[in-house]
């Protein structure tokens, strides 16, 4: 009888079957049959070979659906980047607000360590004068840079600022020409500072209990004297009064120069601005 290859693998099904090593090594072989010592096409042996072969497929189904999973992820963690984090807006905050003539003195208040009020909403619309505890604080707040902003109403909004570094400065020295940033004046970083009468300072000049200029940027006033008196910008405190271009009604008074450079207080009164609002801000971050 000429063996097939059918019957070889047959015989082997067999004798991977459902029998014990015993009873392959005992059973006789019987012609007409395919396995030693069974019935051709046993039952037994066709049911438990047809469960291992259910059984393969199914494990090698579910090892084909882990590695499918594990190439999606491995493609989606490559095309994924991390997303950035939220930025913190870098924002101006209000210290220091004065409004014009509405008293009282404003020196004393910023030298002042009390707090008077509370902090407005927004300068152009709240009245009186504002001033922040952070102003006590200022040399623990790692202040980065300070603005003063002078704000006109009428006849039409504007808004002049003067950006200083305020990078180690404490409460007075911050305003300065060697902090100086940008300005609304283009000579105002460049006019030398040896000139008589010239004064960068919050403190400013007092003379005599007649004038009292503080945050006051003035180029000089000798050797004419008030007629002389030319700068960027002052605030008037303490019923000022000894040249005739600081004397008014209403105190603190605002004067700036509408000029792109310096004015001339006394002759050039045309040019010569008053706020209605002085505004310090400070930022303690970088931008």
């Amino acid at each position: 009888m000429a063996i097939t290859v059918q019957m070889i693998v047959l015989l082997v099904f067999c004798i991977w079957g459902d029998h014990t090593a015993a009873q392959r090594i005992t059973l006789p072989y019987h012609p007409g049959s395919c396995c030693f010592g069974g019935e051709s096409g046993s039952n037994a042996d066709t049911v438990g070979l047809q469960r291992r072969v259910a059984d393969l497929e199914a494990r090698q189904a579910q090892m084909e659906a882990r590695q499918a999973q594990l190439e999606v992820s491995s493609r989606q963690a490559e095309n994924t980047r991390p997303c950035p984090e939220p930025e913190i807006p870098c924002e101006w905050k209000l210290v220091f607000k004065i409004q014009a003539k509405a008293g009282p003195d404003i020196y004393p208040l910023w030298s002042s360590a009390s707090v008077p009020a509370n902090q407005p909403d927004d300068p152009s619309l709240s009245t009186g004068h504002y001033i922040s505890r952070d102003v006590g604080m200022w040399e623990s707040l790692d202040i980065k840079k300070v603005k003063v902003s002078l704000y006109t109403f009428s006849p039409n909004m504007e808004t002049r600022d003067l950006i200083f570094n305020g990078t180690g400065s404490n409460k007075d020295n911050w305003f300065s020409k060697d902090r100086l940033i940008s300005s609304p004046w283009t000579d105002l970083k460049t006019t030398p500072i040896d000139e008589n009468g010239y004064v960068f300072s919050i403190v400013g000049h007092v003379y005599h209990g007649l004038h009292f200029r503080r945050f006051f940027i003035n180029r000089s006033f000798l050797p004419l004297g008030c007629p002389n008196d030319r700068g960027w910008m002052v605030v008037l405190d303490q019923n000022s009064r000894f040249c005739p271009w600081e004397r008014g009604t209403g105190n603190p008074r605002i004067l700036f120069s509408k000029l792109t450079t310096h004015v001339y207080f006394e002759t050039d009164r045309a040019n010569v601005g008053q706020a209605d609002v002085m505004a310090i801000f400070i930022k303690t971050c970088d931008d």
